[in-house]
This record gives structure tokens, sequence and C-alpha cells, in this order.
């Protein structure tokens, strides 16, 4: 994201915006999860598979804005991104489920590779040189 004058956000701007995004897109896919069991379209056997999937997207996402809005060190934005999105939801496990880290380190490796898919994926934006070829009429 560009701001006003055009110049990129700072690094601290766009790790949170990162971790705002990806705990939004965490809510809104947790509520649809929650609907979707609620109207058993989904069995409760399965609702892991569907967190893995969360966790994956969720973390492509982040790691997508960190490196779109800051420009530049796109594998170390894309790793801080997703260690702060992981520290966020250790602080979530430690308030509201009284400390029981179960899957730690399933979740830690979920999280740094979508957001290292992240960084993988974005293309340079720079322009293909094409060669200028000269006409010769006769």
């Amino acid at each position: 994201m560009k701001t006003r004058a055009g110049k990129t956000v700072s690094i601290p701007a766009g790790l949170g915006l990162s971790l705002i995004i990806s705990i939004i897109t965490t809510a809104i896919i947790i509520g649809i999860i929650s609907i979707m069991l609620d109207n058993n379209s989904i069995q409760w056997e399965s609702i892991g598979y569907w967190i893995m999937a969360m966790l994956l997207l969720v973390s492509f996402e982040g790691g997508k804005v960190a490196i779109i809005s800051i420009k530049s060190n796109k594998y170390l934005l894309s790793f801080m991104s997703g260690l702060l999105y992981w520290a966020f939801l250790l602080c979530i496990t430690a308030l509201f489920f009284g400390g029981q880290y179960s899957a730690v380190l399933e979740t830690a490796l979920l999280i740094l590779a979508g957001s290292m898919t992240a960084s993988l994926m974005q293309l340079p934006n720079k322009k293909r040189l094409t060669r200028n070829h000269k006409h010769y009429y006769r």
C-alpha cells in the first residue's frame, strides 16, 4: 500500500497492518467455520483440517500484505509477519485456554509455510527488457 506521498510504509507499520489483516481474516474464517458446523455442512471430526487450511491462508495473506506495503526484504518481512501472528496466537492461547499449548510446533510450521509461500509467490515488478530491432528500408 502506498501512502499519499507515494512512499512505502515503515516496517513496524507494515507488520502491524499485516497483523490486523491476519486477525480480521481469522475472525471471518472462524465465523464461517462455526456457521458451517452449526448447519451440519461439515463434520466435527474434520475441524482440524479446516483450522490447518485457515492457518495457511491467513499467514499467506498476512505475509502478502507485509510484502506489498513495505516492498523490501520480502523474505525477512514474511518471516516476521508469520512470527508476529504466531506470537499473537500464543498470547490468545495463554489468555483464554489457560496455557494449554498443544500443537504449538505444528501451528508454527503451518504459519511459517503460509507466510514464506507469500514471499516466494511475489514476482518482481520489473518490466522485461526488449530489444528494439532496427528496420532497414530499401
